[in-house]
Protein backbone atom coordinates (compact mmCIF):
# COMPACT_ATOMS: atom_id res chain seq x y z
CA UNK A 1 0.00 0.00 0.00
CA UNK A 2 1.01 3.44 -0.98
CA UNK A 3 1.15 5.42 2.73
CA UNK A 4 -1.27 8.18 2.90
CA UNK A 5 0.36 10.69 5.28
CA UNK A 6 -2.30 13.23 6.12
CA UNK A 7 -0.66 14.09 9.23
CA UNK A 8 3.24 14.84 9.63
CA UNK A 9 5.23 14.94 12.70
CA UNK A 10 6.30 18.60 12.65
CA UNK A 11 2.46 19.32 12.24
CA UNK A 12 1.53 17.50 15.68
CA UNK A 13 5.02 19.00 17.21
CA UNK A 14 3.68 22.23 16.43
CA UNK A 15 -0.11 21.30 17.11
CA UNK A 16 1.14 20.48 20.75
CA UNK A 17 1.63 24.14 21.43
CA UNK A 18 -2.03 24.75 21.18
CA UNK A 19 -4.71 25.10 24.09
CA UNK A 20 -6.76 22.12 22.21
CA UNK A 21 -3.89 19.65 21.95
CA UNK A 22 -3.95 18.06 25.80
CA UNK A 23 -7.68 17.76 26.11
CA UNK A 24 -7.74 16.06 22.52
CA UNK A 25 -5.02 14.15 22.75
CA UNK A 26 -6.56 10.93 24.40
CA UNK A 27 -9.61 11.22 21.99
CA UNK A 28 -6.86 11.08 19.75
CA UNK A 29 -5.18 8.02 20.63
CA UNK A 30 -8.85 6.40 21.28
CA UNK A 31 -9.21 7.37 17.83
CA UNK A 32 -5.58 5.14 16.88
CA UNK A 33 -6.57 2.12 18.99
CA UNK A 34 -9.91 1.49 17.55
CA UNK A 35 -8.90 2.16 14.08
CA UNK A 36 -5.95 -0.27 14.56
CA UNK A 37 -7.51 -3.04 16.35
CA UNK A 38 -10.55 -4.80 15.86
CA UNK A 39 -13.54 -4.51 18.00
CA UNK A 40 -13.53 -8.39 18.86
CA UNK A 41 -9.82 -7.79 19.65
CA UNK A 42 -10.25 -4.91 22.22
CA UNK A 43 -11.61 -6.08 25.46
CA UNK A 44 -11.20 -2.55 27.44
CA UNK A 45 -10.17 0.87 26.63
CA UNK A 46 -10.18 3.64 28.57
CA UNK A 47 -9.09 6.66 27.88
CA UNK A 48 -10.97 9.92 28.82
CA UNK A 49 -10.47 13.73 27.24
CA UNK A 50 -11.87 16.83 27.78
CA UNK A 51 -12.02 17.83 31.04
CA UNK A 52 -11.31 14.53 32.45
CA UNK A 53 -7.82 14.76 31.70
CA UNK A 54 -7.70 16.32 35.30
CA UNK A 55 -8.70 13.25 37.11
CA UNK A 56 -6.33 11.17 39.11
CA UNK A 57 -5.07 8.04 37.83
CA UNK A 58 -3.96 6.19 34.67
CA UNK A 59 -4.90 8.50 31.92
CA UNK A 60 -5.47 5.12 30.13
CA UNK A 61 -5.67 1.46 29.71
CA UNK A 62 -6.40 -0.65 27.30
CA UNK A 63 -6.43 -4.29 27.13
CA UNK A 64 -6.43 -6.74 24.00
CA UNK A 65 -6.74 -9.57 22.89
CA UNK A 66 -4.30 -9.58 19.76
CA UNK A 67 -2.47 -6.79 19.55
CA UNK A 68 -0.22 -4.65 16.90
CA UNK A 69 2.90 -2.99 16.72
CA UNK A 70 1.30 -0.04 18.79
CA UNK A 71 -1.45 -1.54 20.75
CA UNK A 72 0.54 -4.41 22.59
CA UNK A 73 -1.62 -7.00 23.37
CA UNK A 74 -2.55 -7.97 26.73
CA UNK A 75 -2.91 -4.88 29.94
CA UNK A 76 -1.10 -1.36 28.94
CA UNK A 77 -1.24 1.41 30.94
CA UNK A 78 -0.90 4.74 28.92
CA UNK A 79 0.04 8.13 30.06
CA UNK A 80 0.35 11.56 28.16
CA UNK A 81 1.12 15.00 28.17
CA UNK A 82 1.80 18.00 25.74
CA UNK A 83 4.37 19.43 27.84
CA UNK A 84 7.56 20.77 25.94
CA UNK A 85 9.67 19.39 28.61
CA UNK A 86 9.03 16.08 27.72
CA UNK A 87 11.94 14.63 29.82
CA UNK A 88 10.40 16.07 33.06
CA UNK A 89 7.01 15.02 32.30
CA UNK A 90 7.98 11.89 31.38
CA UNK A 91 9.69 11.40 34.62
CA UNK A 92 7.27 12.50 36.75
CA UNK A 93 5.01 10.40 35.24
CA UNK A 94 6.47 6.85 35.42
CA UNK A 95 7.90 8.07 39.18
CA UNK A 96 4.22 8.36 40.03
CA UNK A 97 3.17 5.38 38.76
CA UNK A 98 5.30 3.37 40.42
CA UNK A 99 4.46 4.75 43.74
CA UNK A 100 1.42 4.83 43.83
CA UNK A 101 0.31 1.95 41.49
CA UNK A 102 -0.84 -0.55 44.31
CA UNK A 103 -0.52 -4.03 44.62
CA UNK A 104 -0.37 -6.61 41.96
CA UNK A 105 1.84 -8.04 39.49
CA UNK A 106 2.61 -5.97 36.97
CA UNK A 107 5.28 -7.72 35.53
CA UNK A 108 2.59 -8.50 32.37
CA UNK A 109 1.51 -5.00 32.38
CA UNK A 110 2.79 -2.85 29.59
CA UNK A 111 4.07 0.89 29.84
CA UNK A 112 3.27 3.57 27.39
CA UNK A 113 4.15 7.30 27.49
CA UNK A 114 2.67 9.24 24.84
CA UNK A 115 3.56 12.96 23.73
CA UNK A 116 2.76 14.90 20.38
CA UNK A 117 6.58 16.56 20.34
CA UNK A 118 9.36 14.87 18.92
CA UNK A 119 11.83 13.39 21.75
CA UNK A 120 14.60 12.42 20.33
CA UNK A 121 16.14 10.60 23.42
CA UNK A 122 13.12 8.20 23.43
CA UNK A 123 15.29 5.02 22.74
CA UNK A 124 17.85 6.13 26.05
CA UNK A 125 14.98 6.84 28.06
CA UNK A 126 12.88 3.15 27.62
CA UNK A 127 16.14 1.90 28.01
CA UNK A 128 17.23 3.17 31.30
CA UNK A 129 13.67 2.60 32.72
CA UNK A 130 13.14 -1.34 31.01
CA UNK A 131 16.57 -1.96 33.16
CA UNK A 132 14.23 -1.23 36.73
CA UNK A 133 12.16 -4.41 35.93
CA UNK A 134 8.97 -2.79 36.86
CA UNK A 135 6.90 -3.69 33.86
CA UNK A 136 6.75 -5.93 30.97
CA UNK A 137 7.80 -3.51 28.54
CA UNK A 138 8.08 0.53 28.33
CA UNK A 139 7.70 2.34 25.64
CA UNK A 140 7.48 6.18 24.52
CA UNK A 141 5.65 7.43 21.77
CA UNK A 142 6.33 10.85 20.30
CA UNK A 143 5.55 12.90 17.13
CA UNK A 144 7.41 10.38 14.52
CA UNK A 145 5.32 7.38 16.05
CA UNK A 146 2.21 8.88 15.90
CA UNK A 147 2.28 10.13 12.15
CA UNK A 148 3.80 6.59 10.87
CA UNK A 149 0.53 5.09 13.74
CA UNK A 150 -2.02 7.67 11.58
CA UNK A 151 -0.20 6.16 8.38
CA UNK A 152 -2.58 3.02 8.94
CA UNK A 153 -5.34 4.35 11.05
CA UNK A 154 -7.10 6.26 8.45
CA UNK A 155 -10.18 7.37 9.81
CA UNK A 156 -8.61 8.39 12.88
CA UNK A 157 -6.27 10.42 10.68
CA UNK A 158 -8.71 11.93 9.07
CA UNK A 159 -10.70 13.07 11.74
CA UNK A 160 -7.12 14.40 13.52
CA UNK A 161 -6.29 16.21 10.35
CA UNK A 162 -8.66 18.71 10.97
CA UNK A 163 -6.93 19.95 14.03
CA UNK A 164 -3.44 18.98 13.30
CA UNK A 165 -2.82 19.58 9.41
CA UNK A 166 -3.49 22.50 7.37
CA UNK A 167 -3.38 20.26 4.30
CA UNK A 168 -6.72 18.09 4.77
CA UNK A 169 -7.15 15.40 2.16
CA UNK A 170 -9.90 15.86 -0.82
CA UNK A 171 -12.72 13.96 -1.52
CA UNK A 172 -12.97 12.69 1.85
CA UNK A 173 -15.02 12.97 5.27
CA UNK A 174 -15.09 11.96 8.71
CA UNK A 175 -18.53 10.92 10.17
CA UNK A 176 -17.89 13.99 13.33
CA UNK A 177 -17.23 16.54 10.39
CA UNK A 178 -20.82 15.84 8.50
CA UNK A 179 -22.91 15.32 11.22
CA UNK A 180 -21.71 18.82 12.38
CA UNK A 181 -22.33 20.13 8.67
CA UNK A 182 -25.98 18.87 9.35
CA UNK A 183 -26.45 20.96 11.73
CA UNK A 184 -24.91 23.90 10.55
CA UNK A 185 -27.20 24.09 8.06
CA UNK A 186 -30.13 23.76 10.25
CA UNK A 187 -31.86 27.02 11.20
CA UNK A 188 -32.69 24.64 14.91
CA UNK A 189 -29.90 21.86 15.91
CA UNK A 190 -31.91 18.08 15.62
CA UNK A 191 -30.91 15.35 17.93
CA UNK A 192 -29.93 11.93 15.84
CA UNK A 193 -33.56 10.80 17.32
CA UNK A 194 -35.29 13.29 14.49
CA UNK A 195 -33.41 11.34 11.84
CA UNK A 196 -34.36 8.12 13.48
CA UNK A 197 -37.91 8.10 14.07
CA UNK A 198 -39.21 4.53 11.97
CA UNK A 199 -35.76 3.72 11.48
CA UNK A 200 -35.44 0.74 13.84
CA UNK A 201 -35.22 -2.14 11.11
CA UNK A 202 -32.47 -0.29 8.89
CA UNK A 203 -30.92 0.22 12.25
CA UNK A 204 -30.54 -3.00 13.04
CA UNK A 205 -29.85 -3.74 9.75
CA UNK A 206 -26.62 -0.99 10.06
CA UNK A 207 -25.56 -3.32 13.03
CA UNK A 208 -25.70 -6.44 11.49
CA UNK A 209 -23.78 -5.26 8.16
CA UNK A 210 -20.68 -4.31 10.86
CA UNK A 211 -20.82 -7.16 13.24
CA UNK A 212 -20.14 -9.61 10.01
CA UNK A 213 -17.88 -10.02 7.19
CA UNK A 214 -16.79 -7.18 4.82
CA UNK A 215 -19.92 -6.64 2.27
CA UNK A 216 -22.02 -4.02 0.52
CA UNK A 217 -24.62 -2.92 2.14
CA UNK A 218 -27.40 -1.54 -0.65
CA UNK A 219 -29.41 1.15 1.10
CA UNK A 220 -32.47 2.98 -0.50
CA UNK A 221 -33.70 5.92 1.39
CA UNK A 222 -35.74 9.28 0.01
CA UNK A 223 -32.60 10.55 -1.39
CA UNK A 224 -28.96 9.06 -1.73
CA UNK A 225 -28.15 12.21 1.02
CA UNK A 226 -30.54 11.00 3.26
CA UNK A 227 -28.86 7.93 3.64
CA UNK A 228 -25.81 9.24 4.60
CA UNK A 229 -27.05 11.17 7.25
CA UNK A 230 -29.66 8.57 8.49
CA UNK A 231 -26.09 6.42 9.08
CA UNK A 232 -24.78 9.45 10.59
CA UNK A 233 -27.24 10.00 12.88
CA UNK A 234 -27.56 6.15 14.14
CA UNK A 235 -23.66 6.41 14.81
CA UNK A 236 -23.79 9.39 16.88
CA UNK A 237 -26.50 8.07 18.81
CA UNK A 238 -24.45 5.00 20.03
CA UNK A 239 -22.99 4.52 22.95
CA UNK A 240 -19.23 6.52 22.92
CA UNK A 241 -17.44 2.78 22.58
CA UNK A 242 -19.72 1.83 20.25
CA UNK A 243 -19.83 4.91 18.68
CA UNK A 244 -15.84 5.24 18.15
CA UNK A 245 -15.46 1.50 17.02
CA UNK A 246 -17.32 2.65 13.99
CA UNK A 247 -16.16 6.37 13.70
CA UNK A 248 -12.77 5.72 13.88
CA UNK A 249 -13.26 3.47 10.34
CA UNK A 250 -15.74 5.20 8.83
CA UNK A 251 -15.07 7.87 5.94
CA UNK A 252 -17.69 9.21 3.55
CA UNK A 253 -16.11 9.72 0.04
CA UNK A 254 -16.69 12.21 -2.69
CA UNK A 255 -14.60 11.96 -5.42
CA UNK A 256 -13.36 8.08 -7.04
CA UNK A 257 -9.87 9.27 -6.76
CA UNK A 258 -10.00 9.65 -2.80
CA UNK A 259 -11.74 6.12 -2.92
CA UNK A 260 -8.94 4.32 -5.07
CA UNK A 261 -6.51 5.58 -2.87
CA UNK A 262 -7.69 4.67 0.57
CA UNK A 263 -9.20 0.62 -0.31
CA UNK A 264 -5.64 -0.29 -0.46
CA UNK A 265 -5.98 0.18 3.59
CA UNK A 266 -4.55 -3.22 4.95
CA UNK A 267 -6.72 -2.15 7.98
CA UNK A 268 -11.05 -2.79 7.56
CA UNK A 269 -12.58 0.56 6.40
CA UNK A 270 -16.33 1.55 6.61
CA UNK A 271 -16.58 3.44 3.17
CA UNK A 272 -19.85 5.49 2.59
CA UNK A 273 -20.33 6.62 -0.84
CA UNK A 274 -21.81 10.40 -1.04
CA UNK A 275 -24.53 11.05 -3.15
CA UNK A 276 -21.82 13.09 -5.82
CA UNK A 277 -19.49 9.65 -5.39
CA UNK A 278 -20.22 7.88 -9.37
CA UNK A 279 -18.69 4.55 -8.85
CA UNK A 280 -17.88 1.85 -11.57
CA UNK A 281 -19.36 -1.93 -10.03
CA UNK A 282 -15.85 -2.84 -10.64
CA UNK A 283 -14.50 0.05 -7.56
CA UNK A 284 -17.47 -1.22 -5.80
CA UNK A 285 -16.31 -4.82 -5.77
CA UNK A 286 -12.55 -3.94 -5.44
CA UNK A 287 -13.32 -2.50 -2.02
CA UNK A 288 -15.32 -5.42 -0.48
CA UNK A 289 -12.56 -7.78 -1.70
CA UNK A 290 -10.39 -6.11 -0.05
CA UNK A 291 -11.67 -6.53 3.52
CA UNK A 292 -13.85 -3.02 3.46
CA UNK A 293 -17.27 -2.52 4.43
CA UNK A 294 -19.21 -0.39 1.82
CA UNK A 295 -22.22 1.48 2.11
CA UNK A 296 -23.97 2.47 -0.79
CA UNK A 297 -26.54 4.15 -1.44
CA UNK A 298 -29.44 3.38 -4.08
CA UNK A 299 -32.02 5.08 -6.39
CA UNK A 300 -35.66 4.42 -6.18
CA UNK A 301 -35.25 2.67 -9.84
CA UNK A 302 -32.56 0.40 -8.89
CA UNK A 303 -33.81 -0.37 -5.73
CA UNK A 304 -36.83 -2.53 -6.80
CA UNK A 305 -35.24 -5.70 -7.05
CA UNK A 306 -32.55 -7.58 -4.72
CA UNK A 307 -31.64 -7.33 -1.28
CA UNK A 308 -32.17 -3.82 -0.33
CA UNK A 309 -32.23 -2.29 3.17
CA UNK A 310 -35.21 0.34 2.85
CA UNK A 311 -34.93 3.66 4.89
CA UNK A 312 -39.07 3.72 6.23
CA UNK A 313 -40.97 7.22 5.83
CA UNK A 314 -40.72 8.49 9.51
CA UNK A 315 -43.74 8.60 11.13
CA UNK A 316 -45.42 12.23 11.48
CA UNK A 317 -46.89 12.22 14.65
CA UNK A 318 -43.39 10.47 16.28
CA UNK A 319 -41.02 13.04 14.03
CA UNK A 320 -43.51 15.78 15.79
CA UNK A 321 -42.91 14.74 19.35
CA UNK A 322 -39.01 14.65 18.72
CA UNK A 323 -39.10 18.23 16.77
CA UNK A 324 -41.21 19.44 19.95
CA UNK A 325 -38.56 17.81 22.16
CA UNK A 326 -35.89 19.34 20.01
CA UNK A 327 -37.03 22.86 21.47
CA UNK A 328 -39.25 23.58 18.29
CA UNK A 329 -42.78 25.17 18.75
CA UNK A 330 -45.98 23.18 19.12
CA UNK A 331 -47.18 24.75 15.36
CA UNK A 332 -43.90 24.96 14.07
CA UNK A 333 -43.42 21.31 14.81
CA UNK A 334 -46.95 20.05 13.60
CA UNK A 335 -46.62 21.87 10.56
CA UNK A 336 -42.49 20.25 9.64
CA UNK A 337 -44.00 16.96 10.34
CA UNK A 338 -46.99 16.93 8.24
CA UNK A 339 -44.82 19.04 5.31
CA UNK A 340 -42.21 16.64 5.03
CA UNK A 341 -43.86 13.78 4.40
CA UNK A 342 -42.11 11.58 6.68
CA UNK A 343 -38.28 12.65 4.26
CA UNK A 344 -35.49 13.74 6.60
CA UNK A 345 -34.19 15.23 3.02
CA UNK A 346 -37.37 17.23 2.86
CA UNK A 347 -36.78 18.22 6.94
CA UNK A 348 -33.98 19.39 6.34
CA UNK A 349 -34.84 21.97 3.08
CA UNK A 350 -37.90 23.35 5.59
CA UNK A 351 -35.18 24.29 7.73
CA UNK A 352 -32.49 25.03 5.93
CA UNK A 353 -30.51 27.78 7.25
CA UNK A 354 -28.62 28.54 4.19
CA UNK A 355 -30.18 29.20 0.66
CA UNK A 356 -31.41 26.83 -1.37
CA UNK A 357 -31.09 28.16 -5.41
CA UNK A 358 -32.64 24.32 -7.02
CA UNK A 359 -34.31 21.52 -5.96
CA UNK A 360 -31.98 18.59 -6.04
CA UNK A 361 -31.83 16.27 -9.31
CA UNK A 362 -33.06 13.58 -7.20
CA UNK A 363 -36.39 15.26 -5.97
CA UNK A 364 -37.48 15.69 -9.81
CA UNK A 365 -39.69 13.27 -11.25
CA UNK A 366 -39.29 10.39 -12.56
CA UNK A 367 -36.77 9.69 -10.01
CA UNK A 368 -38.88 10.69 -6.68
CA UNK A 369 -41.55 8.51 -5.28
Amino acid sequence: MRHLKWITALELDRWAETNEARPLLPELLRRLVHATVEKGDLQHISLPGGDEVHRPGYDGITITKIGNEKVPAGTAYWEMGTNADVKRKLDEDFEKRIQKRGEGDFSQVTYIAVTPRDYQNKEAWTAEKQKLNQWKDVRVYDSDDLEQWFETGLGAALWAARYVSANRPEGLQDLSAHWENIQKSLKQKLPPAALLVSRQQATEAFKRWLDGSPDILAVHGQSPQETVDVFTAWVVSLAQDEQDAIASRALVVDQVEAWRAIIDSKQRLVLICSERLDLTPELLAEAWRKGHHVLRPISSIRAQTGNVVRLERMNRGDLEKVLREAGIGEQEAFSLAQQCGGSFAVLKRRLSAVPIEKVPAWANPPASE
